[in-house]
C-alpha cells in the first residue's frame, strides 16, 4: 500500500547510494525492507555524487525541482514524461505537464519517459522495435496499488509498457531507468549485495 512506499537519496550529508545502504537504513528505522528499486534517472552533481535529474520529494522535503526541459536523445526528455507520487490522496504517475497534486506531498521521483496513462502507451513506441535493454519502472493500478517491476530480459519499451498494462494491471506507469537497474526482494535474497550506485532508490517495507 503506499504508506509502505518511501524514497530514499540522502540522510542529512550522506547520499545512501546502494540498494545495501537502502536496507540498512530503512531497517535502521525499525522496518522490515520487503522490496527495493533505484528510482528515476540520474545525473552527476558538481561534488560528483550523483543527483536525480528531476523532481525528488522525499519525506515531504523537496530536494529537487520539477524538470521541464528538454534535449535530444535522452531517455528522461523523451517527452510525454512523468512523475510518480504519494499524497495524501494515494499514489499516482502522470504527465510532467500535468503535475499539480492537492495537498501535500509525501515523496515523488521524476522520470521519463512515461510508458502508458489513459491516453494509450507513449506514441514513441514501437512494437517492432529492437531496442531491447533491461529496464525497470513502476505503476499503479486503479485500485491504488503500486507496482515495481523490473525485465527479466531485455526488451523494447513496447512490451515493457504493454506488460505493465494488460499483465499487472496498471492504469498507469513510469519507465525508472535501463541496464543499470536493479531490484531487490525479500523472498529472493537475504540482503541485497550490489555495490551498484544510484541516486533514489524506492522501498517497500512489510
Amino acid at each position: 500500500s503506499p504508506d509502505q512506499i518511501n524514497l530514499h537519496w540522502r540522510l542529512e550529508d550522506e547520499h545512501l547510494g546502494t540498494l545495501r545502504n537502502a536496507y540498512d537504513h530503512v531497517e535502521g528505522l525499525g522496518q522490515a525492507p520487503a522490496a527495493l528499486m533505484n528510482a528515476g534517472i540520474f545525473e552527476v552533481a558538481n561534488a560528483g555524487h550523483f543527483q536525480p535529474q528531476g523532481l525528488h520529494i522525499e519525506g515531504g522535503q523537496t530536494l529537487r525541482p520539477l524538470n521541464t526541459g528538454s534535449a535530444p536523445r535522452a531517455n528522461f526528455y523523451l517527452k510525454p514524461n512523468g512523475v510518480f507520487y504519494i499524497d495524501e490522496t494515494g499514489a499516482h504517475v502522470v504527465r510532467t505537464e500535468d503535475y499539480a497534486p492537492e495537498g501535500s506531498v509525501r515523496l515523488a521521483t521524476q522520470s521519463g519517459p512515461l510508458l502508458f496513462d489513459d491516453q494509450g502507451i507513449h506514441p514513441r513506441f514501437r512494437p517492432n522495435s529492437d531496442s531491447r535493454k533491461w529496464r525497470n519502472g513502476v505503476g499503479v493500478r486503479a485500485d491504488g496499488q503500486i507496482v515495481f517491476a523490473i525485465t527479466e530480459s531485455p526488451m523494447n519499451f513496447w512490451d515493457f509498457a504493454r506488460a505493465l498494462r494488460d499483465g499487472e494491471g496498471c492504469v498507469a506507469a513510469l519507465y525508472m531507468d535501463g541496464s543499470i537497474s536493479q531490484m531487490w526482494r525479500a523472498e529472493d535474497q537475504a540482503r541485497p549485495a550490489s555495490a551498484q550506485e544510484f541516486a533514489g532508490i524506492l522501498s517497500a517495507s512489510a
